[in-house]
């Protein structure tokens, strides 16, 4: 899945540790939820982070303005909802980053984590910046 991800998307949309949770959350999911969401995730071609990377926001940009598929919207979501509680570790540390999927109106919207990934991930790139996922908490059921 990972790949298939790093083929639409160039690879440079998100980061490695981004597409692992995202990954996850789908996997999670399963049956045509997590098949919605990953075509969602599929069409996202602009990353918007705030806070020093703790808020990233989830675009499709068309034509230069912000646009999203409505065919691709989860049918009677809300208009804000969590989706996932994702926890990565750091096996070496035994720290903990946690984040949390949100969507809006039906679509996949931003990933918020607790603190700042650039110091979970203290001296490593963000772009090759790994970790483990230990645990994923699915908090709707669109099915």
């Amino acid at each position: 899945m990972l790949g298939f991800l790093r083929g639409v998307l160039g690879g440079n949309v998100f980061y490695p540790f981004e597409e692992m949770i995202l990954e996850k959350v789908t996997s999670s999911m399963g049956g045509e939820s997590g098949l919605r969401l990953t075509q969602q995730i599929a069409v996202i071609n602009y990353v918007q982070r705030h806070r020093e990377g703790r808020e990233v926001n989830l675009y499709q940009m068309k034509n230069g303005k912000a646009g999203f598929d409505n065919d691709l919207r989860f049918p009677n979501a809300t208009d804000e909802e969590l989706l996932a509680h994702v926890i990565l570790t750091s096996p070496p540390k035994k720290a903990e980053l946690k984040a949390d999927l949100w969507m809006a109106g039906g679509r996949i919207f931003s990933l918020e984590f607790d603190q700042e990934p650039k110091k979970f991930f203290s001296g490593t790139h963000l772009r090759e910046a790994r970790a483990e996922i230990a645990e994923v908490k699915i908090c709707i059921d669109y099915s």
